[in-house]
């Protein structure tokens, strides 16, 4: 470590041999602004658009190590965890995110760990390859209230991830600062790609988010429609061509089986993805036209079932119940009341373990990045 450097020229050094060494994690490293100052965390912090730096933590550390720690915040900003805490504990969702992020770094021997540091950062093999969603659902599940609340913004040392100032400004402000980051990491993947040295891990995290999104109604609407094939009757003109003088037939709906859905109403669901979700749903089944539409409200249990023939309306209810999540419970009702319905929609944040495929198709509406091992998933982004 060159004690020589001044605070301001050390930054400048890390910028350029991360841009050399690293080009996927300099480039954004380029384009955040560097500060130095005290802070209430004693080590490093990104918001998004900043890195902050305590000055007694970025003089303790020699280059290799100040390359782990950058590309540790660069990537908190790259993986936007400073747009998707909701309103979980902030403490524990730093260190869900420092799981995810130092077993990449690791792996890849990006950097080093800080010498002071190693054995101390959060690290578990258990959460490899695991989303940060699930491993701080793990976490939660390990320790108390009192253990949560009595944990410091950095626990691990390595710096921590603060809110982004979009959050809590509304839906505009959001999508803004998404796009921004979608940007960053395009810029990245690209210039990493011109060097010839983009890594492999973070490859398929850059194609599942610059791919162009398919509109998740759209996928449902494709899976689901054929299951109620439509036929045709001159009885019932088409009433689009009557007018422009046209005698055509008009179209008439199967109008038989049964659609279940599975609606997660665990803690991780929000009240706004249920009723958008819930909408649509109304909106499917009044054009497919299923004799009959069974919703099974669920948690940990199922709390609720509403069964709803065709051309009847069905209100939202009033109050909603949440708890964990078990997906065995949809399953087996729906086996305990001979259901057999055409397929089983299920709107859900995937975590939990996957009953044995039933004999009738299962489409997974999922709010997280999990893939379910048969069926349909469809990424559902509200």
């Amino acid at each position: 470590m060159q004690k020589s450097l001044s605070p301001e020229r050390k930054l400048e050094r890390a910028k350029v041999q991360l841009l050399r060494s690293q080009p996927f994690f300099g480039r954004p490293a380029c384009d955040l602004k560097w500060i130095i100052q005290e802070l209430e965390i004693p080590t490093a912090a990104t918001d998004g658009r900043r890195i902050l730096f305590h000055p007694e933590f970025l003089d303790s550390l020699d280059d290799d190590e100040l390359i782990f720690v950058t590309a540790h915040e660069v990537e908190h900003v790259i993986k936007k965890h400073q747009l998707r805490r909701g309103e979980r504990n902030p403490q524990l969702w730093n260190i869900a995110c420092d799981h995810n992020i130092n077993l990449e770094l690791t792996d890849n021997k990006i950097g080093q760990v800080p010498e002071k540091l190693k054995g101390k950062i959060f690290c578990d093999e258990r959460f490899r390859g695991m989303l940060e969603e699930r491993i701080y659902e793990q976490l939660m599940s390990e320790m108390s209230k009192e253990e949560q609340d009595a944990l410091s913004m950095d626990p691990g040392g390595c710096g921590a991830v603060i809110d982004s100032e979009a959050v809590g400004k509304g839906e505009a402000a959001m999508t803004a600062e998404h796009t921004r980051v979608n940007r960053v990491i395009e810029a990245a993947a690209q210039y990493a790609k011109q060097c010839g040295k983009m890594p492999g891990f973070m490859q398929d995290f850059c194609n599942k988010n610059l791919e162009p999104q398919i509109n998740w109604k759209g996928q449902l609407r494709r899976f689901i429609e054929p299951l109620f094939p439509t036929d045709v009757s001159w009885s019932r003109p088409n009433r689009r061509t009557i007018y422009r003088g046209m005698y055509m037939p008009g179209a008439i709906k199967d109008g038989t089986g049964k659609i279940a859905v599975g609606l997660d109403t665990s803690g991780s669901i929000s009240q706004k993805e249920l009723e958008v979700f819930f909408a649509e749903l109304k909106s499917i089944f009044s054009e497919t036209k299923p004799e009959m539409l069974i919703v099974y409200w669920f948690e940990s249990h199922i709390w609720r079932v509403d069964h709803v023939p065709r051309g009847i309306d069905f209100p939202f209810p009033e109050k909603i119940k949440t708890g964990g999540t078990h997906f065995q419970a949809v399953f087996d009702k729906i086996e305990e009341d001979a259901e057999n319905p055409r397929c089983l929609i299920m709107l859900t944040d995937m975590y939990d373990s996957f009953p044995s495929q039933p004999g009738y198709p299962v489409i997974w509406c999922a709010t997280t990045d999990i893939e379910a091992p048969y069926g349909h998933t469809i990424r559902v982004d509200i």
